[in-house]
């Protein structure tokens, strides 16, 4: 019975029915709107527990009039920090870009991220297998475990040779390490 009162109830007042529940419907979106950029930002500080002395560097830029917030900074910013500026104990930088991938026969459209030196020095990122030794070498490539078993399945990557397209450049790069997913 009371089911039936509360639908008479709303069909007779069906308007500010809709009111409240659209109003309710917005709120709680709007919640979790809010919600999901404050746990972006506190979950992206606190992935290191020693993150209170770890800066992130943006870049803006002017688009169609528009200015857009880059999530990566230009070279000579990498340069800057390192040679210029006072205070900066470590920089590592991260860039990704489009490029082609060719194993064996097969294609692949992939986004590469490219990192400095001493990216893995500032952030412990767990290999699955191989060494950061030869980081510093420009013909060597990391994998992730998720990369390495789609271009190689289940064999072991190490040692395999990618031939990448960036731009107009190629490269034949020897997989130096396959890494865990961070």
């Amino acid at each position: 019975s009371y089911f039936k009162l509360a639908l008479r109830h709303s069909w007779k007042n069906k308007w500010s029915v809709l009111i409240n529940i659209v109003g309710l419907g917005v709120a709680l979106s709007m919640c979790i709107f809010v919600y999901s950029i404050y746990a972006y930002n506190f979950e992206f500080d606190t992935y290191y527990g020693t993150s209170d002395d770890v800066y992130r560097v943006h870049s803006m830029t002017f688009e169609n009039g528009r200015e857009r917030r880059n999530e990566m900074s230009p070279g000579p910013v990498d340069y800057a920090l390192r040679n210029e500026i006072s205070g900066v104990k470590q920089v590592a930088s991260f860039g990704s870009e489009g490029a082609v991938v060719k194993v064996n026969n097969d294609y692949f459209e992939e986004y590469l991220g490219v990192v400095s030196e001493d990216f893995f020095e500032m952030f412990n990122v767990p290999l699955w297998y191989g060494t950061y030794d030869e980081l510093a070498s420009e013909s060597t490539i990391y994998l992730s475990k998720d990369a390495a078993k789609r271009f190689f399945g289940n064999e072991v990557a190490l040692g395999e040779v990618l031939t990448v397209y960036r731009s107009d450049v190629k490269m034949n790069l020897t997989v130096a390490g396959v890494y865990e997913k961070m």
